[in-house]
């Protein structure tokens, strides 16, 4: 198995695009949320929580933005109160995310400024798609969703 791997990998760093192993198995749920959020390391502040939300076929594109560290918490309230609405509105939701940022960085923001009611039903909806591309897809680059996301539509 490991020299298969070794050969797929340099198939797919000559061709210069992943390779599909197998489609991906996501939830089938009437609302999916595809969440991301963005932070400036130099003064630790989450600036920016944007959220594609998915239903009935149609998108749109919701974000909360900090622009100064002071306005971080009412930022972070206005995107649990809509997470809140959500999981209300629609129980049955998926909220995809990549890698570990967003759970961790959103229970680092609970622990600072409350919300722990509804913590548990957020992780308790949120799937992580990485695990998701590992097991679908080869890529000999990156797996960096920035870089492997011009690649999607193999999927």
């Amino acid at each position: 198995p490991g020299l298969s791997k070794l050969k797929r990998q340099a198939q797919v760093m000559l061709e210069g695009k992943p390779q599909k192993l197998e489609s991906p198995t996501l939830p089938n749920t009437p609302c999916e949320v595809y969440f991301d959020m963005e932070s400036d390391p130099f003064s630790e502040t989450e600036y920016l929580f944007g959220l594609l939300v998915v239903e009935d076929g149609k998108e749109r594109l919701e974000y909360f933005i900090a622009k100064t560290p002071e306005e971080e918490r009412k930022v972070f309230e206005k995107f649990m109160a809509r997470m809140k609405q959500l999981l209300r509105d629609g129980p049955e939701l998926a909220i995809y995310h990549y890698h570990h940022y967003e759970p961790k960085h959103v229970e680092r923001l609970v622990e600072k400024y409350g919300g722990s009611s509804l913590l548990k039903d957020i992780q308790d909806h949120m799937v992580d798609l990485l695990p998701i591309i590992r097991k679908s897809v080869v890529d000999g680059v990156s797996i960096a969703l920035k870089i492997f996301s011009q690649h999607l539509m193999i999927l």
